[in-house]
């Protein structure tokens, strides 16, 4: 679908590769939903959005929480009538062995980078199918395909959203709703940042750049859409 004049809901939305999709997409005409936990950064780059004449609102929230989630989709649709886009990008990583990681880190890794997903498409997917169009963007992980050393607990909560993407994709061929994943490598920003990354960042994917590519995928004919995408730095 073509961007310009489309309501698109945004997870993660205050920071790294949400805040880049968000400025993005408002840049190409498109309203934004700005979706995370911190109001104070989603009124500051709601502000960005503006001031450069694009629209946006948001609507701070805990992804873990299903009832959070659903009052914000019936939030949004209420005042855009429709809901053309979601982006699953909100997501927190760890590095490190397994067994190093407490009961509370798997849950908290669990219940943000899988359930989180499950539960914004669970409540946005009636709205989409109710018009038969939309399209669903879920930001994976090279690690979602790949194994990845000390990245055990990362990693299979990506293998999961990769499995879990590939079904919803099967189950919404026969409609209007495009389904699309991509998988970038390790990105400059605040989320490698957290987990004391000792790699040299500089090395790593530009968001800027990765949320180009994923307008792009977006901002194509009905007709076209791409499948799924993986993103590294050559």
């Amino acid at each position: 679908m073509k961007i310009k004049n489309k309501v698109a809901i945004i997870t993660g939305a205050s920071s790294g590769l949400g805040k880049s999709l968000a400025l993005e997409l408002a840049g190409r005409g498109a309203g934004v939903c700005l979706l995370a936990r911190s109001e104070p950064k989603l009124k500051k780059i709601k502000k960005e959005i503006e001031n450069s004449g694009g629209k946006s609102i948001i609507c701070p929230l805990d992804i873990r929480n299903s009832e959070e989630v659903k009052v914000a989709i019936k939030t949004i649709h209420n005042f855009f009538s429709k809901i053309d886009i979601l982006i699953n990008c909100a997501g927190v990583y760890t590095q490190g062995s397994f067994t190093d990681h407490s009961t509370d880190q798997i849950n908290h890794l669990i219940d943000t980078n899988l359930k989180g997903t499950l539960f914004f498409t669970h409540a946005v997917l009636p709205y989409m199918q109710k018009l038969n169009f939309g399209h669903i963007v879920n930001i994976i992980s090279t690690a979602g395909k790949l194994p990845k050393r000390n990245q055990t607990l990362y990693s299979t909560t990506k293998f999961a959203l990769h499995g879990f993407h590939q079904n919803l994709q099967r189950e919404l061929k026969p409609t209007r709703i495009k389904t699309t994943a991509i998988y970038p490598s390790k990105m400059n920003t605040a989320l490698y940042k957290n987990a004391k990354v000792k790699k040299k960042m500089k090395n790593y994917l530009d968001p800027e750049d990765v949320a180009r590519l994923i307008a792009d995928c977006i901002d194509q004919p009905q007709n076209l859409i791409v499948d799924d995408l993986t993103i590294k730095r050559n």
